[in-house]
């Protein structure tokens, strides 16, 4: 019974049921994270029987499975630590979204294990620091937001950045939480929210759980940058890329 409750797909079927899409234009589905697979499938499914058609997308999780709709490219990554599946499947995100018209709409379906699985840093972070940054972190003992709070930082599709790469076509996101308080934020390092923290605190944070020594030069020399102003800082609520 607990695990039919949980069942990503008719989770997925259900919201979409009650909540329909609020457009009619042609639908682009990008999904994320362990649940990815079977929270796709239930997608298209409603969709074959909505007025909103269905487009293509990408599928990133944790099985290369390659099933069901041809249109749907499926990529498995590397999990718990980020490594080259992770990074070619961050690739694959980009051409996803690069191929979405402007009066197309995109879903995006996420669940735990995102932050890892379509991994890429953004510029200025190596891919080896973000690897030993992912491994003390998980070994810190500290909570998922604080974690979270650390990694969307240096993620390619973290802290609002894929709403920012969507934007200005409406997004719809569905999150299968494993995160207390549902923060969506926090689930997959928050593709599509915005993040609140500022850098500075970011910094504070990691310098608590880390110690300077321990923190990788290009994650420090990032924060500090942003911190400084020398670099933007992470897209804060109220941004306009999330208005739709």
């Amino acid at each position: 019974a607990a695990l039919r409750a949980a069942d990503p797909a008719a989770a997925v079927r259900h919201e979409l049921s009650e909540r329909p899409l609020p457009s009619h234009a042609p639908v682009h589905v990008i999904a994320l994270g362990k649940a990815a697979a079977g929270m796709a499938g239930a997608a298209v499914s409603v969709l074959d029987k909505s007025k909103a058609a269905f487009a293509g997308g990408v599928v990133v999780g944790v099985a290369d499975g390659r099933q069901g709709n041809p249109a749907l490219r499926h990529f498995a990554g590397d999990h718990p630590l980020p490594g080259p599946a992770s990074a070619r499947a961050a690739a694959a995100v980009a051409d996803t979204v690069a191929s979405v018209p402007g009066d197309h709409q995109a879903l995006v379906l996420l669940s735990g294990g995102a932050s890892s699985l379509a991994a890429a840093p953004v510029d200025g972070v190596t891919s080896g620091d973000l690897a030993a940054l992912w491994s003390f972190l998980l070994g810190s003992g500290r909570d998922i937001v604080a974690v979270n709070t650390v990694r969307k930082r240096c993620l390619r599709w973290g802290a609002g950045r894929l709403a920012a790469a969507l934007a200005p076509r409406p997004v719809a996101v569905l999150c299968i939480s494993d995160v207390i308080g549902d923060d969506p934020g926090t689930v997959g390092s928050g593709p599509c929210a915005p993040d609140p923290r500022w850098a500075r605190e970011v910094l504070s944070l990691l310098e608590s759980v880390a110690g300077a020594r321990d923190i990788p030069v290009s994650v420090r020399r990032l924060l500090e940058r942003q911190a400084a102003g020398d670099l933007p800082d992470t897209l804060k609520p109220g941004d306009a890329v999330f208005r739709n």
